[in-house]
């Protein structure tokens, strides 16, 4: 009986203990509250990073201190995310569903860390700051953009002429009957829902997200560096082979170059040409990616395209709250090329090449089997093929 007293002792006192664990480790959830927001930022939750709404992955949040701010999250993907702050202990309600939406409000005091509260979502990417900052926040760089000049005159490197004038197009992908200046948001070449953001009144594409199959290069006129940074906007292909270079004129180096990415909205690229003052550069836009999937079950990559605007000198380093930079981009690879795609599967076993003394028998192919998935051999020696 003693031992049963003291067995059921060592239980209570186990469950208290539990219990304040967990309560200590326990996000507190929001109730309702119908009072004025004062800041309001919505972001897309994806695996990539939370996106808002100007391109930026994981974007700086800013608020003034004693605001109330609501940062609302759009599911991105059919995947587990939510959204918490670090200090403060709040969290939204997890999301599963694609287009899904849940929010947190606050008051912020502090500065904080975002970030998904799903096991490994926040190592994989999906973290960022808030900040508490003083005065306005403004979106607008401090700094005004001055038009690169050749022979006293100012050159089309914003396509405000709605020409390709002081350009040379090769390939398809940029060459006018295509028509590869873009004057309307959302743009006839992209999709409806798709926010570009271009500054004036037109931008050039390879292609958008519709004419993704198109390649080829758009190159400027040589131009002189005659002030110590550049700016430019860009979007499209996080892929290897759609890009933008600059380039020295005096041997063809490239001085610099970045991607898209991976998404429709123009971002801010800020370059710094200090090393280069007084030379002579080229802009070369370069689309070699068709996006075509060699693979009958993978879908095509419509980013397989580039878009660019707004190329600027400054006279400072210009800050701009949407900057694309290079270690925010996930450069995938160029898409694999297989050398025997389309063969029969009697052809396919043909021109396989494998060690001496071992051969190819071809048991399937298709239509018989599609998607295989998994395979194995049993005690008996026959092989056992999982099709999706």
């Amino acid at each position: 009986m003693n031992l049963f007293r003291k067995f059921f002792t060592l239980l209570f006192c186990l469950s208290l203990v539990t219990g304040s664990y967990h309560a200590s480790m326990a996000y507190s959830f929001q109730t309702a509250d119908t009072s004025k927001i004062d800041r309001e930022y919505t972001l897309e939750a994806t695996m990539l990073g939370y996106m808002g709404a100007d391109g930026t992955r994981n974007p700086t949040l800013r608020a003034n201190k004693g605001e109330k701010v609501r940062i609302n999250i759009v599911n991105g993907e059919v995947m587990t995310h939510d959204i918490a702050l670090e200090k403060l202990g709040i969290k939204s309600k997890g999301l599963v569903e694609k287009g899904s939406k849940a929010s947190i409000t606050f008051r912020a005091i502090n500065s904080d860390t975002y970030y998904c509260t799903v096991p490994g979502h926040r190592a994989a990417g999906m973290v960022g700051r808030f900040d508490i900052v003083e005065g306005p926040i403004t979106n607008t760089p401090s700094v005004k953009g001055i038009l690169p000049q050749k022979n006293g005159k100012p050159l089309n490197l914003n396509f405000e002429t709605g020409t390709l004038k002081d350009w040379t197009a090769t390939g398809t992908a940029f060459a006018e009957p295509t028509k590869p200046i873009i004057s309307e948001d959302p743009s006839p070449v992209h999709g409806k829902d798709m926010h570009i953001g271009f500054a004036g009144k037109y931008f050039v594409t390879s292609g958008g997200t519709k004419n993704y199959k198109q390649t080829g290069t758009l190159t400027s006129v040589p131009f002189k560096v005659t002030q110590p940074f550049a700016a430019f906007r860009v979007s499209g292909g996080a892929l290897v082979d759609t890009r933008v270079e600059i380039v020295r004129a005096d041997n063809d180096s490239v001085f610099f170059h970045i991607t898209g990415q991976g998404r429709a909205t123009l971002q801010p690229v800020v370059v710094d040409l200090t090393p280069i003052m007084g030379k002579e550069i080229y802009i070369r836009l370069i689309d070699k990616e068709t996006g075509i999937s060699q693979i009958p079950y993978i879908g095509d990559d419509i980013w397989g395209h580039i878009s660019f605007d707004d190329f600027l000198f400054y006279p400072s380093r210009p800050d701009f709250t949407n900057e694309l930079l290079k270690k925010d981009i996930i450069i995938l690879p160029p898409l694999d090329v297989v050398k025997f795609a389309g063969l029969s599967g009697i052809e396919a076993a043909k021109a396989m090449t494998v060690p001496q003394g071992f051969k190819v028998t071809l048991a399937a192919s298709e239509p018989q089997i599609i998607r295989p998935i998994a395979f194995t051999i049993d005690w008996k020696g026959r092989l056992w093929v999982g099709d999706a």
